[in-house]
């Protein structure tokens, strides 16, 4: 049995094998994805464990994105330029490559949901971490016109911007503080697309991430947290047409899976796996 799985600190809660293992049993392979728990400082020894134990590739997620690429053999050019591998896939030969899928999920996931193209559209993003970083650098690759961050901090902010500029020196850039955005009452109207990407709105009582008397119905909502958010609704009343993230986790996971296996993916058995598992009451 070919071996897969999924590294981070802590991973009991993902979802990621309910990608994975209905498709390996529809296409008739071999195969199961595993959830590997792996604190920050046992990464060295636990990838040496899971090339000991065979497996053919794995997912990484947080807090390990970044942690993990001095320990590749190769590492792709846009997962390289944000600084975050989510994708390993291990060679004949042994060694380990590195790759993000995690743009891609986004990218596919907004045109999946909202039927639009990247190129020529301003986007402005909610926070500036790791997930944001590995969308921005698809984003820009993709052909954005401008890319705007809004964040608590500018280092963090600029770390992103700066990822969107390696991939397309063409697109424009610019960051605002949080603390600063009543003053841009018109931002809404001067976007095509927002990205929310921080964790606000995971917890009752979180605050609003975006304040929501400056939407508009024009801008496109995708929120990276799967579950319907306070934020979301409000983004929906004020008429936008809004997106959670479990488009993007599929899709990012779908391409990770054709990576390792070879194969087309069943996609549409694999979204309704998910989903399965995402809303099991629903």
């Amino acid at each position: 049995m070919q071996k897969y799985g999924l590294i981070g600190w802590p991973v009991n809660h993902s979802l990621s094998p309910s990608i994975h293992n209905p498709a390996f049993k529809e296409t008739k392979l071999d195969a199961h994805y595993n959830l590997v728990e792996c604190p920050p400082e046992k990464i060295s020894s636990i990838i040496e464990d899971l090339k000991a134990q065979s497996y053919k590739g794995w997912n990484c997620t947080v807090p390990l994105k970044a942690d993990i690429i001095p320990l590749l053999d190769w590492v792709d050019e846009e997962a390289m330029a944000c600084q975050s591998v989510n994708t390993v896939v291990v060679h004949e030969n042994g060694e380990l490559h590195g790759y993000s899928t995690d743009g891609y999920g986004i990218e596919t996931a907004i045109q999946e949901e909202f039927g639009v193209d990247l190129k020529g559209k301003r986007v402005l993003f909610i926070g500036a971490g790791g997930a944001a970083r590995a969308a921005a650098a698809r984003i820009a690759k993709s052909g954005a016109a401008a890319i705007t961050v809004i964040n608590r901090s500018e280092a963090n902010a600029q770390l992103l911007l700066d990822t969107a500029s390696v991939m397309n020196p063409k697109c424009e850039t610019k960051f605002i503080a949080s603390a600063d955005l009543s003053s841009y009452h018109y931002i809404c109207k001067e976007h095509d697309i927002m990205i929310q990407c921080t964790s606000l709105g995971l917890k009752d009582g979180d605050p609003s991430p975006f304040p929501s008397n400056l939407l508009v119905p024009s801008i496109l909502v995708m929120d990276m947290i799967y579950k319907e958010t306070p934020f979301q609704v409000a983004a929906k009343k004020a008429g936008c047409k809004t997106a959670g993230g479990l488009g993007m986790l599929l899709h990012q996971g779908v391409k990770s899976w054709e990576m390792w296996t070879q194969q087309e993916a069943p996609v549409e058995l694999m979204r309704e796996s998910l989903t399965s598992a995402a809303y099991p009451h629903d």
